[in-house]
């Protein structure tokens, strides 16, 4: 969020649910924890290229025996520091852009799109060290993980474009945020933090439901299917898009 001019992290709420540490929380129900600018004004976002390998950076005084850093790290669900989420984390980071673009906060959401990396300094495909003549290779994009953290495979794909928006769900909840807008604040929520999903509804047009799935690392999650039934929402009766399922753009609904 923009505050004064500069930038300052207000990424709680996803530490319980992510399992990104073991501290205790004092989360915001998956809300904005203390923002400070008015809700309407921020924007939001998960990482950008400044800081999405800032864990990576070396150290000042390099020894021999450094190595980059493993992808989990402990966060306390406030201040993010260097735990932030990246293409890394795979289905964490996926769920978490979905959640992103499905919780009406903010004046405006982005969404990351970047190339794969293995140290701090690894520029983008095809361009050398230094270079200022140098293009970009062709852009292949690297399909959608499948994993939380991605696996080693995914990471030696030789297409080193990630392209995050382009992931399944990326964009039809990009068209959910554009649709629904803000005035159909969340109700209805409903979480269970021991199996890590999460429903609400926005106002009676929309329902989002998430699980945060398995962890192959932490070891923590599962990979039950989310059971809705009996789950009461104001939504009428009818037939609606799983657009959290989409591989592609949405276009807009037409018009009356």
């Amino acid at each position: 969020s923009d505050s004064g001019g500069h930038w300052e992290d207000r990424s709680g709420a996803f530490k319980d649910w992510f399992r990104l540490g073991n501290w205790p929380s004092n989360d915001c129900g998956y809300k904005e924890c203390r923002p400070p600018v008015r809700a309407d004004k921020g924007l939001v976002f998960l990482d950008n290229h400044d800081v999405q390998r800032e864990r990576w950076k070396p150290p000042e005084k390099m020894t021999p025996d450094w190595k980059p850093p493993p992808t989990q790290c402990q966060w306390d669900g406030f201040q993010i520091g260097s735990c932030r989420l990246n293409y890394k984390n795979g289905l964490d980071y996926s769920l978490a852009t979905r959640f992103m673009l499905a919780w009406p906060a903010g004046d405006a959401a982005r969404i990351m799109s970047s190339y794969a990396w293995e140290y701090f300094e690894d520029g983008p495909p095809g361009i050398r060290p230094d270079s200022r003549q140098d293009v970009t290779s062709h852009v292949t994009c690297r399909g959608t993980p499948t994993t939380s953290p991605v696996t080693d495979a995914y990471e030696a794909d030789d297409n080193r474009f990630v392209c995050e928006h382009r992931w399944q769900g990326i964009l039809g909840m990009a068209r959910l945020r554009k649709q629904v807008g803000k005035d159909h604040p969340p109700n209805s929520q409903w979480q269970d933090d021991k199996i890590g999903v999460l429903s609400f509804n926005l106002g009676n047009v929309a329902f989002v439901a998430l699980s945060r799935g398995y962890n192959i690392h932490t070891k923590q999650g599962n990979t039950d299917t989310f059971d809705l039934e009996n789950k009461t929402t104001p939504l009428p009766k009818g037939t609606y898009c799983n657009l959290a399922s989409e591989l592609g753009p949405v276009p807009a609904p037409p018009t009356a």
